[in-house]
């Protein structure tokens, strides 16, 4: 390959800022940098239990990015204004996007930061890749939401929720990490102007790529079972893993192999995946000052 091709060469995984909500106190602006209002209404309720009774929408005068603001909350314990902005599909939410909904905001506080990992048609990863090899940490495959060929992890209840799905408007196979609060308390992010320490946090832990050795549990299971049922323990692993690492590691467990995860290592490809996050991240620099003043 020449330095040409390495030059134009599309990178594996891009990561981008797809949602973000916020709460703030204070009255509902009137203008925001860089959206244009475009409607209000009264919301349908939604829910057991009802929030705002009025909405705003605005739309980025640069891109497609959305802009939802909630009002005049119905329970005493809802702050006075929650923000979420939903990005344009081929930019991700940018900076000034932001730091445009931040200003109005004497204090605010994340709820909810989605990224979404792109996979290009070119890299290995579609849905079956997730299925054999992705691990978002303790979060479990529900197979009772999704729906269709979309893979799905964790609940809105739990610390993250994740998404797996192909996406055509962006020819890519996109996986969303919808981080919530209790895991954005965890790690000391209380401020839109703390988003890039997301960073450091996500990979491994919360999102990686693996693979099972097998040949360091085949050693294993036969001197725990012996050859002949170790062999048998191997291959119905081998074949559980075909239709995901999960079940694979499951079943390993059941059959009374102690701490599964030492028989699971991590693929080279996590190092694109946070070379892609870190590039990311740069867009967002900490701004210690303002975290500071917004607290």
């Amino acid at each position: 390959m020449t330095r040409a091709d390495k030059k134009n060469e599309q990178p594996i995984c891009t990561v981008k800022l797809d949602r973000f909500t916020l709460t703030a106190a204070g009255s509902p602006p009137k203008q925001i940098s860089g959206f244009k209002r475009v409607k209000g209404f009264r919301p349908r309720p939604q829910g057991k239990i009802p929030t705002y009774s009025r909405v705003q929408t605005f739309c980025s005068t640069s891109n497609s990015a959305r802009l939802s603001l909630q009002y005049k909350p119905v329970m005493p314990w809802l702050e006075d204004l929650r923000f979420t902005l939903i990005a344009d599909d081929n930019d991700g939410l940018t900076l000034d996007q932001v730091e445009s909904v931040l200003a109005q905001c004497s204090r605010h506080k994340p709820s909810m930061v989605e990224l979404a990992c792109d996979f290009g048609r070119g890299s290995v990863v579609n849905r079956r890749f997730v299925l054999q090899h992705a691990k978002f940490g303790k979060s479990q495959r529900r197979n009772d939401r999704g729906g269709g060929t979309n893979l799905r992890y964790g609940s809105r209840k739990s610390p993250k929720l994740v998404r797996a799905y192909d996406k055509e408007a962006v020819a890519c196979f996109r996986v969303e990490l919808e981080i919530h609060s209790p895991l954005l308390r965890k790690y000391g992010i209380g401020t839109g102007f703390e988003l890039g320490r997301l960073a450091g946090m996500l990979v491994p832990a919360h999102f990686q790529f693996v693979g099972v050795r097998w040949d360091k549990l085949r050693v294993y299971l036969a001197k725990k079972f012996g050859q002949q049922e170790g062999e048998r323990i191997v291959e119905e692993a081998r074949e559980r893993a075909e239709s995901s690492v999960h079940t694979a590691t499951r079943y390993l467990s059941r059959r009374g192999v102690a701490n599964v995860h030492r028989f699971v290592s991590p693929l080279r490809l996590n190092r694109r995946l946070q070379k892609a996050i870190q590039c990311w991240a740069k867009k967002f620099p900490v701004d210690e000052e303002m975290v500071v003043k917004t607290k």
